[in-house]
């Protein structure tokens, strides 16, 4: 026990993922300790991950400050739960001839059978687990707030039931939207039930992080929660100088070699499909020539789907996917690029920004964005003037912005890196000083009642 304050911090994702969820975790939990606040972590067990969104890194492990405590719970995935659907998609996929890495978001089959049935998600499986841990490991302890980060929004479930279980404050972050997420099966039931559950643990919750303004926002106006609006704050992501620090080499040479960098996940709404038709055209009109321009594309992205379109745009001998490299090396090639770009959505208007939009920031480097230049990211970007907009419902404008970069770069003229000062105010320790005050209010008003 000690004067400090405790927080129980409740994150699926947590070194050795590899992922963005993972490194927000870990940079919070280590910056809290220099705030006063002690952080035990209740995260997954320690097992190989192989996912879109995730993988493993057991060299992550030496990033979790020595101070955070780590309790550790099994999840079972695939279940045996699971295993029924898994075998139905296989057997549809047997009938209908259709190809394991084609998209099926959902599929009919004596009925239609979501990708993911269960409420409010399939990570619904850990939560048993992760809560006899906890209570066996902290119940009696002075543990002052639950903390629990989603997605997956199990985890939010699983922070009202420790909150209920041990009588504290619980804090619910919000990284995604849970419900009116374009990017998930909408299923009546299911939506429905989810959002009976998103409006009753909000309510009960005695805090809301949000890690972007329009998520707060949407919550706020969907649930009539104006009169609660003061428990809503919004900490979004950052950098960490620390991370840019005695980087590994890559074989990139910025200096001699015009090179586009991408580290985006490209899945539904981030299609680059008009990106490399504008770069397709610039090869066409000469522009290219002359230059070693190329395009590396970073993290799990299936080149088998684009490798049609790059052959018949004739760009496939400059658009390469490098798959998946360790953080620090993702890190240093941002620092070697000439400018990093960002996929974003190009038909509908995500609420949040990226991990790797951070990143970016941090490597110095003005962030060339493409999606749709109406969206909120697209209005971040021009309001901090953090870099440039490619509209991705405007192939030939895109293509002639591209254009005059390359004509800068053979010129000598290309300046890319950010105004002095700028990526300095988006910092993690500029994020933990305004959450640390927040949770500390928090728990300070639970004392009071």
């Amino acid at each position: 026990m000690n004067g400090n304050t405790n927080v129980l911090y409740v994150s699926f994702s947590f070194p050795p993922i590899n992922a963005a969820a993972s490194f927000r975790a870990t940079k919070i939990t280590n910056y809290l300790h220099e705030h006063g606040i002690e952080a035990t972590v209740l995260t997954k067990s320690i097992s190989r991950e192989s996912h879109i969104h995730r993988s493993t890194q057991l060299g992550l492990l030496r990033n979790i400050s020595k101070k955070t405590r780590v309790l550790r719970a099994r999840f079972f995935s695939p279940t045996i739960f699971h295993l029924p659907f898994k075998i139905l998609r296989l057997i549809k996929r047997v009938l209908t001839g259709r190809k394991k890495d084609e998209p099926a978001f959902s599929f009919t089959l004596l009925g239609k059978l979501p990708r993911d049935p269960f409420i409010p998600d399939h990570y619904i499986e850990w939560l048993p687990f992760a809560f006899w841990k906890a209570v066996a490991s902290v119940e009696g302890e002075n543990v002052d707030l639950i903390y629990a980060t989603g997605p997956p929004f199990s985890v939010h479930l699983l922070g009202y039931l420790l909150k209920a279980k041990l009588g504290k404050p619980l804090i619910l972050e919000y990284r995604d939207p849970w419900t009116d997420d374009p990017y998930q099966e909408k299923i009546a039931i299911k939506e429905r039930v989810n959002e009976t559950l998103e409006r009753f643990l909000l309510e009960h919750a005695d805090g809301v992080v949000c890690i972007a303004e329009p998520l707060k926002s949407n919550l706020i106006k969907k649930y009539h929660m104006k009169a609660s609006e003061a428990k809503f704050t919004v900490i979004p992501s950052a950098f960490d100088p620390i991370d840019f620090k005695d980087l590994p080499k890559v074989g990139i040479n910025g200096s001699d070699s015009f090179i586009i960098t991408i580290t985006t996940t490209l899945y539904g709404g981030r299609n680059p499909e008009g990106f490399f038709k504008a770069i397709s055209m610039l090869k066409e009109k000469g522009i290219l020539e002359n230059v070693d321009f190329q395009i590396h594309v970073y993290g799990y992205n299936d080149e088998a789907r684009f490798s049609d379109l790059l052959e018949s745009l004739e760009i496939d001998d400059i658009v390469f996917f490098k798959g998946l490299v360790p953080h620090d090396t993702c890190i240093s090639i941002m620092k070697a690029s000439t400018i990093n770009l960002d996929v974003g959505e190009a038909d509908f208007d995500y609420p949040t920004l990226p991990y790797h939009f951070w990143e970016y920031l941090g490597s110095g480097k003005k962030i060339l964005f493409y999606g749709n230049p109406d969206s909120y990211k697209a209005g971040y970007i021009k309001h901090h003037d953090l870099g440039m907009i490619l509209p991705a419902n405007d192939v030939e404008k895109t293509a002639t912005m591209l254009e005059q970069l390359v004509q800068d770069f053979k010129e000598g003229t290309l300046s890319s890196s950010l105004p002095p000062g700028t990526s300095e105010k988006q910092t993690w320790k500029n994020r933990l000083l305004d959450l640390s005050r927040y949770l500390k209010k928090i728990a300070g008003a639970s004392v009071r009642e």
